[in-house]
């Protein structure tokens, strides 16, 4: 997953333990681009790229797909956000010698989106901040169990983890707002809740104006502990606006698909031409 230097808490310098070996969102990304690279050499083979692990969830009631490490979406919508699945057949690890899944990479997604929102709205007795239109887990700044300021990684079945860790069902407002390209109905329905949602004095709870200088939502919040994270962090608010973009325009998918790196990768992949419906 990456290197560690020296003198980084007086270790010596080492590989991080983690690996990044499951067919998620950021390990795609990683391996589409190193497919891609312009040094035929350098490029990591297709085999490596189709190699990271496949498995499908069994969730009760739901249409199976190829599962994360902990469920977050974040783990379902990011590498969406550049490379536009919805273009491509379904990808075919056997052309390479792969004994694995094809997988249709957009429709995996939005499988996972629909499941996640559903346990979200199914576990709202539990939890005040959740609701039909308040839902999604993402990385985020909010509060442990103490109050105190910390960064939450939630865990939601299904997932390669097969656990839940709910941080208190703290509400990362751009998850939702991220998973748009896939549900577009449910999370424009989330966001516009986010944006009415009031304070005990009638305020906008999360909602941070951009006329006055605000980023639109606050990174967290969560009404069982009354407590709002307004840290301002890009790589939440990022992905959502370019997620909002793609399903408006579908601009930064068409700029990112043009590039050389992406045109030789898809070659390289071997993924086929499909008109999929996309975003409605």
């Amino acid at each position: 997953m990456g290197w560690r230097p020296t003198g980084r808490g007086r270790r010596p310098a080492a590989f991080i333990d983690a690996t990044w070996n499951v067919a998620s969102d950021e390990e795609r990304l990683v391996y589409f681009l190193a497919a891609g690279s312009p040094n035929e050499e350098f490029a990591v083979k297709p085999e490596t790229y189709y190699r990271l692990k496949r498995e499908l969830s069994n969730y009760p009631g739901a249409e199976p797909f190829v599962m994360s490490v902990n469920g977050s979406l974040f783990t379902y919508f990011f590498s969406h956000c550049w490379i536009a699945y919805g273009r491509f057949a379904a990808d075919e690890p056997s052309k390479f010698g792969v004994s694995s899944a094809a997988v249709d990479w957009y429709e995996n997604s939005r499988r996972a989106a629909l499941l996640h929102r559903r346990r979200c709205v199914e576990a709202a007795g539990r939890f005040k901040t959740l609701a039909e239109d308040r839902w999604g887990f993402a990385p985020c700044r909010g509060f442990d169990a103490q109050g105190n300021s910390a960064y939450l990684v939630q865990n939601l079945r299904p997932n390669l983890m097969d656990r839940d860790d709910w941080e208190q069902a703290t509400v990362a407002p751009y998850a939702a707002g991220s998973a748009i390209m896939f549900t577009p109905r449910e999370s424009m329905a989330a966001l516009r809740a986010y944006r009415d949602l009031k304070g005990q004095d009638g305020k906008p709870l999360i909602w941070r104006d951009p006329a006055g200088g605000g980023y639109a939502f606050a990174d967290s919040f969560n009404l069982d502990q009354r407590k709002v994270s307004d840290d301002n962090i890009a790589i939440d608010v990022g992905p959502m606006l370019l997620a909002i973009e793609n399903a408006r325009s579908e601009l930064v998918w068409k700029l990112f698909m043009e590039s050389p790196a992406a045109r030789r990768a898809v070659e390289r992949l071997k993924w086929q031409a499909y008109a999929h419906a996309g975003p409605p």
